[in-house]
């Protein structure tokens, strides 16, 4: 039906906060894409990951984030399956680049909150998808970190929550999308959540 083969949908997320394709060698068979399980040291994502990399911080086990994304970085997915609270903070000034636009997020406990903080937050492409897996779990994914680029779209998915939290503005400008679940307009001191255009659909 002319969807894209051998390459990862990013807004298609798997179950396990991962992402799926289509593999043309199998039948066209609807596949998980692997995951690379994160390294607990953030300072060293820079020298183990690259755009190609698809990064998930957990396997529904607990993991907890040190150290500081201390240069811009380009990877291909992120994802989180973390059953305890974590925090990705990235370096000021830094951006964290997801080329293929995906991100997701799967709640394993209900306390399991995640944090993406400082620097900045874009996609490789002109869309970017918060993916936030269906979940009987009420934590949430708080994004601090200003989502940027200038033709960017932004799109929400899913049950869980995702929070807009922080100080500083989210400046992309394209459209925002609610297609599920919650979106929760939390920044502070002025700072503009949604810059452009929202769409709020049926179930969001």
């Amino acid at each position: 039906n002319g969807l894209a083969t051998d390459t990862l949908l990013p807004w298609l997320a798997s179950g396990r906060a991962g992402f799926m394709y289509v593999d043309s060698a199998d039948n066209n068979t609807l596949k998980q894409v692997a995951m690379t399980e994160a390294a607990a040291d953030v300072s060293t994502w820079t020298s183990l990951y690259g755009a190609t990399s698809n990064v998930r911080v957990g396997t529904n086990n607990s993991v907890t984030l040190t150290g500081v994304l201390g240069d811009d970085l380009t990877i291909n997915s992120l994802g989180f399956y973390n059953a305890g609270v974590a925090t990705l903070a990235l370096g000021s000034g830094k951006t964290l680049t997801l080329a293929s636009g995906g991100l997701s997020y799967r709640a394993a406990n209900s306390s399991a909150h995640q944090t993406i903080t400082n620097g900045f937050l874009t996609s490789g492409t002109d869309k970017l998808y918060l993916n936030s897996s269906d979940s009987g779990n009420s934590a949430t994914l708080y994004i601090h970190s200003p989502i940027v680029g200038a033709t960017l779209n932004v799109f929400k998915a899913g049950i869980s929550g995702i929070d807009f939290r922080g100080t500083a503005a989210n400046t992309y400008g394209g459209t925002t999308t609610v297609n599920g679940g919650h979106l929760a307009l939390n920044k502070t001191g002025g700072a503009i959540a949604i810059p452009g255009p929202l769409v709020v659909r049926n179930g969001g």
